[in-house]
């Protein structure tokens, strides 16, 4: 559903890495060069996906940091732990403090996503809870075509080690042993799937059909008729800050 060489790669700026080898449907290899990151994004939102217990066998526990900027979405970070609550709420406030200008947090109702909100609403702001109506696959198929599209950025492999897992997982999607990564990156795309950047203010000109006029002609013209000063006797007079006392 979610194809390994649908996804493209980001780097820092003038990190000039190597191009990351991906492996074509038709068996070729492509070196795909990794995009710079903008000098700014429209939106980031964190988006959760939690689990109960943090023994061997239970699911992961996976927060994401995702960003839109334009068209394009970019992947920026990811926690994935077998965590018990303790260790999820040490977690979401530890994505926090790291990306404090992701506002929206995403956390899924279900597991101890609920006990997670109650327990941070009054530290963290912006946790939101989602209720995933239609299921996993469905929603993952609805942000599958922006991925397909191209407009889904990862880090360079070299940069985060966790890479691989995350495409072996979507890869096998929704076969494999484990999804939650898929999960958490579904519910933050098809999030922003909504989203449209505010269009930018930009200020026009004033048009003036008269003469150009500067501060000295203005002060020799002298007053409308609303600017004259009236004096005791009813009389009006203008004095030129120019004119000598």
């Amino acid at each position: 559903m979610l194809k390994r060489y649908w996804w493209r790669f980001w780097q820092p700026k003038s990190a000039n890495l190597p191009p990351v080898r991906v492996r074509l449907p038709d068996g070729t290899l492509e070196s795909r060069l990794a995009v710079e990151l903008p000098d700014r994004f429209d939106q980031q939102i964190q988006t959760w996906d939690m689990a109960f217990k943090d023994t061997k066998n239970s699911d992961f526990v996976v927060g994401l940091v995702i960003a839109a900027a334009g068209a394009d979405r970019f992947l920026l970070d990811q926690i994935r732990d077998q965590l018990n609550l303790p260790g999820t709420l040490a977690a979401v406030g530890g994505l926090t403090k790291k990306w404090p200008y992701a506002n929206l947090k995403l956390v899924e109702d279900k597991a101890n996503g609920p006990a997670v909100i109650q327990s941070l609403r009054h530290q963290i702001r912006g946790l939101g809870e989602v209720n995933p109506a239609g299921g996993k696959v469905s929603r993952a198929a609805a942000a599958s075509p922006q991925l397909e599209s191209e407009n889904w950025y990862l880090p360079h492999p070299m940069l985060a080690l966790w890479v691989e897992s995350f495409l072996g997982e979507c890869s096998a999607f929704p076969a494999g042993a484990n999804d939650g990564q898929v999960d958490a990156w579904s519910q933050g795309a098809k999030r922003l799937l909504h989203y449209r950047p505010k269009p930018k203010f930009v200020p026009q000109p004033v048009r003036h059909s008269g003469p150009v006029l500067g501060w000295f002609d203005i002060a020799r013209r002298g007053p409308g008729p609303l600017e004259q000063r009236r004096t005791s006797g009813g009389t009006g007079r203008w004095k030129c800050p120019l004119d000598p006392d």
